[in-house]
């Protein structure tokens, strides 16, 4: 046989035709796409909330969220300088373990002791190394625990900067000792830029976040943070409908739209930070506007439509975005808030949340966040938090009175428990003088039968315990509530209003004991 034939025929069997390329072409684009689908991960969502209330967090678990974004403001938790109150931070934290949610806060709303009043360009109106110190102190309290720190609210309006003109430069410095403070406390922990106000202003009052975004790179932002914070909301419009950057403003309303976001990516990237990620941190329609702001107003049923196609869009055209966050969950009275709120202000669903949920049970591959079941002791209020119930100021060893009220009767805790069996448990604390027979202990509304034993005036620290049925307490919330009394002797003086005790080093300890 001809060699030469041979070798053509065989080319002409083997070689790829035209239409072969193109299936293979094809085929190897479907690959790819399917490989970067199995790498993307699902988008995140999560909700916000103002108050981190027990109530609340149980409803974000029950959502089916997977992270919640919350806000620990500085001067409730140090309301004296060097002096901090956990209790709140300190529940919201232990919640959120309980249920399984990622946790993420937010560190402003500073102390009046913090501010400074003359500032120049550069420098913040809060006191610098105080905010450096003070974000360690919560970083290390909870190392491991919280899984960003959002440094900030919106420092591009002077609503949130002390009344002073927005000043890029002067929030990159506190950007600077807040990422200083958080590394050194939890050198894990993600730290997440303050999300900016959407705004196309630029003036003493608000400047535009496009712009305040460049000039915070042209400071050095980029070297301190992990992930970039965005505020999306859709000002009564779609999320569908498009941004559109242009360099003539024709309307303040020009580009007020969801899809904003995709301009702050771009500043990103053109800054070399196409890398990190982008969260959500605030996003939103409302059904209830205030007079100035009544045409963002949307009705119930496109809430809950905008929702959810604004979480379908992000999730298929925002591969750097890993976290969405409803702006807010509920339990808000505030007329500027509810309107957003996935819940009444009565606690009943909204369309939205329904939507919302649908739309996690579809999207979501993990079932609801596993919650406790261990068996073991709870720490309801920390060694080191000290509740003071009364009316008096009093010297060492006293403390602040509690929350900073003159007048306080009355002390909550909240704690979570798995299943709670059926044998007692005990429950003990340390108590600084409780002089009147008719101070209680109530646990899930239920008083305890023995009052709280009366000590002397002493001013010192003595542990007492009591006996609580299992049948008292309950898997998941639990509440804790401490009343004291009027002082009989004494009621006729107003000097003299309420028995004055302190508590501390709250537990529970499951049998046996």
């Amino acid at each position: 046989m001809n060699t030469g034939q041979n070798r053509r025929r065989f080319w002409r069997t083997h070689t790829l035709q035209p239409w072969m390329l193109g299936v293979a072409a094809a085929l190897v684009v479907v690959l790819l796409v399917g490989m970067v689908a199995a790498e993307r991960k699902p988008l995140r969502v999560g909700v916000h909330m103002i108050r981190p209330d027990a109530d609340v967090l149980a409803r974000a678990a029950e959502l089916g969220v997977d992270a919640v974004v919350l806000l620990f403001p500085w001067r409730e938790i140090e309301p004296t300088q060097g002096y901090f109150f956990w209790q709140m931070a300190d529940e919201a934290v232990a919640g959120a373990a309980y249920y399984g949610l990622k946790l993420i806060v937010r560190l402003d709303q500073p102390p009046d002791w913090a501010l400074v009043e003359t500032v120049d360009v550069g420098r913040p109106p809060v006191d610098v190394a105080a905010y450096e110190r003070f974000v360690r102190n919560v970083a290390s309290r909870y190392q491991g625990r919280i899984a960003g720190y959002i440094l900030w609210n919106e420092p591009n309006l002077a609503l949130e900067w002390n009344t002073q003109p927005p000043d890029p430069a002067g929030y990159v410095t506190l950007l600077r000792a807040g990422h200083s403070g958080a590394k050194a406390g939890d050198p894990t922990v993600q730290v997440i830029s303050a999300g900016l106000a959407p705004t196309n202003t630029d003036d003493a009052q608000a400047m535009d976040d496009r712009r305040f975004l460049e000039e915070m790179y042209r400071h050095g932002a980029g070297a301190h943070f992990d992930v970039l914070a965005a505020h999306a909301y859709g000002f009564g419009r779609p999320p569908a409908a498009p941004f559109e950057e242009t360099n003539t403003v024709v309307s303040a309303l020009d580009g007020l739209v969801f899809q904003r976001v995709a301009a702050l990516r771009a500043i990103m990237e053109r800054n070399g930070d196409g890398h990190k990620p982008v969260y959500i941190t605030e996003m939103g329609w409302t059904v209830e506007a205030v007079a100035h702001s009544a045409w963002q107003e949307v009705t119930l049923e496109q809430q809950a439509t905008y929702l959810t196609e604004a979480l379908t869009l992000a999730a298929a055209r925002w591969p750097w975005l890993d976290l969405a966050t409803i702006w807010n969950l509920g339990g808000e009275a505030h007329p500027e808030w509810r309107g957003y709120s996935l819940l009444t202000p009565e606690g009943a669903p909204r369309p939205a949340h329904r939507a919302l949920q649908e739309w996690l049970h579809v999207h979501r591959s993990s079932a609801l966040p596993a919650q406790s079941t261990s068996h073991q002791t709870v720490q309801i209020v920390a060694k080191d938090v000290i509740i003071h119930l009364g009316d008096k100021d009093l010297p060492e060893p006293w403390v602040p009175l509690y929350r900073g009220l003159r007048r306080s009767p009355r002390w909550e805790g909240a704690f979570h428990l798995g299943e709670p069996g059926v044998e007692d448990w005990r429950l003990t604390m340390r108590i600084m003088q409780s002089n009147f027979w008719s101070n209680r202990i109530w646990i899930n509304g239920r008083p305890l039968p023995a009052p709280m034993p009366i000590d002397d005036f002493s001013r010192t620290w003595v542990m007492q315990s009591w006996r609580v049925p299992a049948t008292w307490l309950r898997p998941g919330l639990n509440r804790i509530v401490v009343t004291i009394a009027h002082a009989p002797p004494l009621i006729q003086d107003r000097r003299f209003t309420y028995d004055d005790i302190q508590l501390t080093d709250v537990r529970l300890e499951p049998p046996p004991f």
